[in-house]
């Protein structure tokens, strides 16, 4: 399948995506998929304000070498409370803005095979992207930005 010019919002280009239906996936990505959620569940139940809910299905996003994701604030009808993802096979850059525009940038570098969550404050008050090469430009000074990084 090739590469998707833009999706249907506008904030994710060049990519592929794909939804995940439970009854048809094969065990080894179920089993998968259960250490995730089960990594999510124990990170909440570790927090001050735990944020365990029902989880939707999964898809997955194939971003192009020059694919990105646009800063945006995701739909609770689409995504739920909490959103989490896995970088998996390339080094990409997610960056965190407050979404009044009030604050600096949070750059998370996603390793390949790493597991974010985003929830409560950075889920709903901070638009999050992944950036491309063309993105990359819009930060000329991004080796003085905070980087954070957090447990895999």
């Amino acid at each position: 399948k090739k590469y998707e010019g833009n999706h249907w919002d506008d904030v994710i280009s060049q990519y592929k995506e794909m939804e995940l239906q439970k009854s048809s996936l094969p065990v080894e990505v179920e089993n998968i998929l259960s250490v995730l959620r089960n990594k999510i569940i124990d990170s909440q139940k570790k927090s001050d304000d735990p944020c365990i809910g029902n989880f939707l299905e999964p898809h997955v996003i194939d971003l192009s070498k020059s694919g990105h994701i646009a800063p945006h604030v995701d739909s609770v009808k689409f995504s739920g409370d909490l959103i989490a993802g896995v970088s998996l096979f390339s080094l990409r850059t997610m960056i965190l803005m407050p979404s009044n525009g009030l604050g600096d940038p949070i750059l998370l570098p996603l390793a390949p095979r790493s597991l974010y969550i985003l929830r409560r404050r950075y889920r709903y008050e901070y638009t999050h992207e992944i950036i491309g090469p063309d993105t990359i430009k819009k930060w000329p000074n991004i080796s003085e930005i905070q980087h954070l990084t957090f447990d895999r």
